[in-house]
């Protein structure tokens, strides 16, 4: 084994190692990289030297008050070279007082050229951030190679900071508003984000969209948030913008997410998803003078099946020529052996729906 050559040993380490995920969730246990970075040095001498000089092995880095990460993330700084950076931190309560975190945070901000994905979970009362005041959400610096950030925590706009990252191709903000600098877009594929609820948030989002030219997935995630904007306000502020590379659009049922398809510009919209739709609302479809590539809806994320089919009946005949319906069931409901009322409605929703427009099952 210890013959096998140093270069050869580091894409081992490349392809045996966990990649963490790239999303809000706790690591699971399988996904424990300083574990296995271990169990790798263990096995020889030479394995521990190949693992100790393999810039990329040292590349994903956590961080949060814990001591043993805080100690983690100065060495991998230092053992990471020059390899791009995807870094993760989570803060509560009163993290952010201990100096040990203020210094492991100031030496990654001072890497910030190298990373390349960025995920925080940062949920702080409002007093920790006003003592804080030095804590950012968005680095205070450039990020010229970020191609990913998910960013979650509080609406307080004096820790959220500027995003200044013109390569970033993903943005995933929840609970925040992020300051976005404009110039930063050009290579935006994917937006997923809060519903705009407020005048200012829609302001917000029709600047972002028209410096954003090859946007081609938008995603509105659900939350219980009130929508304040007044009845004419989403159509006066997004008169006039276009999505000209939007392919998908993911929303859930409600006056803003709604409001938005009344009006949406999408030449290239292939797919519309509805996502948890359990009441027979009325669905705007797009007019096809403004989404003429429009041609599936989706139900997905557990909708029921009696809601589907009342949003369908409202749907007009020339939307329903247009347009195969995709639904999401899960795999047993469709096979159920045992009959019972709730089971027979399910089957007349199935049929009726089968015999009302082009209807494709997805079992999930």
């Amino acid at each position: 084994m210890n013959r096998i050559p140093g270069e050869l040993l580091s894409s081992f380490f490349q392809a045996l190692l966990p990649i963490p995920p790239r999303d809000f969730s706790p690591l699971p246990p399988g996904a424990d990289r300083p574990k296995a970075i271990q169990s790798l040095r263990l096995v020889s001498k030479l394995w521990n030297e190949a693992v100790l000089e393999t810039p990329v092995v040292w590349s994903y880095i956590e961080l949060s008050a814990n001591d043993a990460e805080l100690l983690r993330a100065h060495q991998s700084l230092k053992r990471s070279k020059a390899a791009p950076l995807h870094i993760r931190m989570r803060f509560h309560s009163t993290d952010l007082q201990s100096r040990e975190v203020r210094k492991a945070i100031e030496a990654l901000w001072s890497e910030a050229y190298r990373w390349s994905t960025y995920i925080i979970t940062a949920f702080l009362p409002v007093e920790a951030i006003r003592q804080q005041g030095w804590f950012k959400l968005v680095p205070p610096v450039p990020l010229p190679n970020l191609r990913e950030a998910w960013i979650m925590g509080s609406e307080c706009s004096s820790f959220i900071g500027e995003l200044n990252a013109p390569r970033i191709s993903i943005l995933v903000e929840l609970g925040v508003l992020t300051k976005i600098r404009l110039t930063s877009l050009p290579d935006l594929l994917s937006w997923k984000l809060e519903p705009p609820s407020r005048r200012m948030e829609w302001e917000r989002l029709a600047p972002i969209v028209r410096a954003s030219p090859k946007l081609a997935v938008l995603q509105f995630i659900k939350t219980p948030r009130e929508d304040d904007t007044r009845d004419g306000e989403i159509a006066e502020i997004m008169r006039g913008v276009t999505f000209p590379s939007l392919m998908g659009l993911i929303v859930s049922p409600g006056r803003t997410s709604f409001g938005l398809l009344e009006k949406l510009r999408a030449p290239g919209l292939e797919i519309l998803v509805i996502e948890e739709y359990l009441s027979d609302v009325r669905i705007p479809i797009p007019p096809i003078e403004s989404c003429p590539s429009l041609k599936r809806i989706r139900f997905s994320n557990n909708p029921r099946l009696s809601a589907v089919r009342g949003g369908v009946s409202r749907m007009t005949a020339g939307e329903l020529e247009r347009l195969v319906v995709d639904i999401e069931i899960r795999s047993f409901s469709r096979n159920t052996a045992r009959e019972t009322p709730e089971t027979r409605e399910f089957q007349q929703d199935m049929k009726w729906l089968e015999e009302t427009c082009l209807v494709n099952w997805i079992q999930v």
